[in-house]
């Protein structure tokens, strides 16, 4: 058996793969290669493809590939910048949930020889959904994006192979795949159920994004939409981590781990690539917003659920820094970003874009941040959070007037210290 190894693999390589399957000796005599699928590789351990349940994310720990399978994975020649492959990703990870467009996927084969040249279908099969991703962020992999065979993505002149991204499976990771149970089936399953039931409403909606628009256009549909939510388990799915690997959210318990070689490959794959994993703090950010300017329940409680998985997810930043720290000496420095500063502003943007908004609209009326970004006056001094109230993940800085400073306490019980004193 063969697995991907994710200490070569980077974010939007591309995975081409073929089985024993009828499907995929379909797909091969049909297009005259000796591959059938095409899937993304995200990060930290995640594969995004589009299979008959639709876009759904896999686990590299649970996708073995057999010795007589055939495999591939690929890589841009040019290496790809920080911008494109944000662009990359956030496309591959909209699409989630999108069902699969069995008739055009058939189209990129000799069994249709009239070949579209566009679509206006939100569908998705899995080399258009890689070809569509690469064609957001600027780069063309073959000339028809909307139409085409993994073949062609295999012969594109713009990748290049990577073989050493592929190794032999131990026994232990093999029985691992057999055994464990997988979080990202959970995931497919209750997206498949909240779209199912989404999908009685209107069906325009293909994925989860889709619910948003429909609702602002559709503000009756609330209650219905956010019941679908509850009752599909989307809400809860962040449990199944912690229950399962409660040493993940625990640097006590990670440092009674055993398999040190194991632990330590798992710290440096969640301390890696932490500019493309900001995910939760944009959808925390976006949710904030949709909250904001209406008042539904379905935004608050997706609100909530970014603000718990942004939170869980920082956790296990720090737990992982936090080892790697002390069994290896890296730097683990804490970095406290000052009010109304570039850095500070670009994460505010994404923490609570509203906000954001409404203080750089203060600060520029009197042309100088240096003052109370809440009214804009002076003097004003800049504040933290007590370590118990600053939000992983968020800001936790402010530069405040005495006035503002009085009723952030008093109203709203926050504990504010002098930044030069924390």
């Amino acid at each position: 058996m063969r697995k991907l190894d994710e200490t070569v693999m980077e974010p939007c390589d591309i995975v081409l793969t073929s089985d024993s399957g009828f499907t995929s000796r379909v797909v091969r005599k049909h297009t005259d290669s000796d591959i059938s699928h095409a899937m993304l590789y995200v990060q930290n351990h995640a594969l995004i493809d589009s299979t008959g349940d639709g876009v759904h994310t896999s686990n590299t720990q649970r996708n073995l590939f057999t010795d007589d399978c055939t495999l591939y994975v690929l890589r841009p020649r040019t290496p790809l910048s920080n911008a494109q492959k944000i662009s990359i990703l956030t496309y591959a990870r909209a699409q989630t949930g999108t069902s699969y467009a069995t008739f055009q996927a058939a189209a990129v084969t000799r069994l249709n020889p009239l070949k579209p040249s566009t679509t206006k279908s939100k569908k998705q099969f899995c080399s258009r959904l890689v070809a569509q991703a690469y064609a957001k962020a600027g780069i063309n992999l073959i000339e028809n994006p909307d139409y085409c065979s993994p073949d062609d993505l295999k012969t594109s002149s713009l990748l290049e192979f990577v073989p050493t991204a592929i190794r032999t499976a131990t026994e232990e990771e093999i029985n691992f795949a057999k055994k464990s149970s997988d979080t990202t089936a959970l995931m497919r399953e209750t997206t498949n159920d909240l779209l199912k039931s989404a999908r009685q409403k209107s069906t325009k909606i293909e994925t989860p994004n889709d619910i948003d628009e429909h609702l602002f256009q559709n503000p009756s549909d609330d209650q219905y939409m956010t019941d679908a939510l509850k009752l599909s388990g989307y809400l809860d799915i962040w449990r199944h981590d912690c229950i399962k690997n409660p040493w993940h959210y625990d640097l006590d318990l990670m440092m009674k781990r055993k398999n040190i070689n194991k632990t330590h490959e798992y710290c440096i794959i969640i301390t890696s690539y932490r500019d493309l994993d900001d995910r939760y703090l944009i959808n925390r950010g976006v949710y904030c917003t949709y909250y904001k300017s209406r008042d539904l329940e379905y935004f608050k409680e997706m609100f909530e659920l970014y603000d718990l998985l942004l939170e869980l997810d920082r956790t296990r930043l720090e737990v992982a820094k936090a080892w790697l720290a002390h069994h290896h000496g890296t730097e683990n420095d804490e970095h406290i970003l000052e009010p109304h500063s570039t850095d500070w502003f670009e994460l505010m943007d994404k923490w609570d874009p509203v906000t954001a908004q409404q203080i750089r609209y203060v600060v520029q009326q009197v042309s100088t941040t240096e003052v109370c970004g809440i009214c804009g006056d002076t003097p004003a001094e800049d504040y933290r959070l007590a370590p118990e109230q600053r939000p992983k993940g968020g800001i936790d800085t402010y530069r405040l007037c005495d006035d503002c400073l009085d009723i952030r306490s008093r109203l709203h019980g926050e504990n504010y210290a002098p930044m030069n004193e924390t």
